[in-house]
């Protein structure tokens, strides 16, 4: 039985938007005569014209879809898209970088605040405690609050050429997990970036897509009078501050309380050279 196809009568609907860059259109077909996916596509694409006319300009053919009706009856709809619409969904030449990034912020427990504004006592013979800005301290320790602190998630996408990128080279991927940066990179001082991981596809192009996921943040100073200490310290970007609580006599409330007497900064994680990344220095 030879292969039958018409455009049916709902043909040529379609969205006009006034930029143009949203238009779309759909033709709708009937195909008769077969079961067999390329015949059917090769008759929509013979009947189909390569762009249809929108409100704006010229609209290009971005595929087809296609549903069975019965038996050897398909019906078969071609969409067209803007031409800049259809550049943008286009997957980046080898080489391209793309950044996006992610500043919804996330959670830190914290045992000390940065100041304490206020404080009432159940009794006007009875001082409240002054606990040099512990939080939420009980008779069996300070249990501190989750405070929402300020992160920015940056994303680097960039297309490899499918033979760079290699066992050896997925292996140092792994071994840069989890580091910051040791020297200036993509304009990031030293340490404001800690590497979070890499993920990757291969297109049909035979390139290979890859995401670089980064966490991003601050050097901060924290003065001796914000944290009860007779010193300041520096703490990086990525770097852990934490108290060590001793018990001493509050002599206006008159009783033992827990109090910061001493603060430290760790580094957490090692460094490493960001440049053998590949992506850019």
């Amino acid at each position: 039985m030879a292969v039958e196809i018409y455009e049916v009568f709902q043909s040529q609907g379609g969205k006009d938007a006034m930029t143009g860059k949203g238009s779309s259109r759909k033709l709708l077909f009937h195909v008769l005569g077969s079961d067999d996916d390329a015949t059917i596509i090769a008759a929509a694409a013979g009947l189909a014209p390569a762009t249809v006319t929108g409100y704006t300009g010229a609209l290009n053919l971005d595929g087809f879809s296609k549903s069975q009706v019965a038996p050897g009856f398909w019906a078969v709809e071609a969409s067209y898209i803007d031409p800049q619409r259809q550049q943008e969904k286009e997957r980046p030449d080898t080489g391209s970088l793309v950044a996006s990034w992610d500043t919804t912020g996330g959670t830190q427990h914290i045992t000390a605040s940065l100041e304490t504004l206020a404080s009432t006592a159940y009794s006007a013979s009875y001082d409240a405690p002054d606990f040099k800005k512990a939080i939420e301290v009980t008779t069996s320790g300070v249990n501190g609050t989750d405070v929402t602190v300020p992160i920015l998630q940056l994303e680097y996408e960039y297309t490899f050429p499918n033979a760079s990128v290699t066992d050896a080279y997925i292996r140092k991927l792994r071994d840069l997990t989890g580091t910051t940066n040791d020297a200036i990179w993509r304009g990031w001082a030293i340490g404001d970036l800690l590497f979070l991981g890499s993920n990757g596809r291969q297109s049909s192009k035979g390139d290979i897509t890859a995401r670089f996921i980064f966490a991003a943040g601050k050097k901060i100073t924290l003065s001796a009078a914000d944290i009860n200490m007779v010193d300041d310290l520096k703490k990086g970007a990525h770097d852990h501050l934490w108290f060590y609580f001793k018990t001493f006599q509050d002599t206006s409330a008159e009783e033992i309380v827990a109090r910061p007497a001493a603060a430290y900064v760790e580094r957490l994680y090692e460094k490493s050279t960001f440049t053998e990344l590949g992506i850019g220095s």
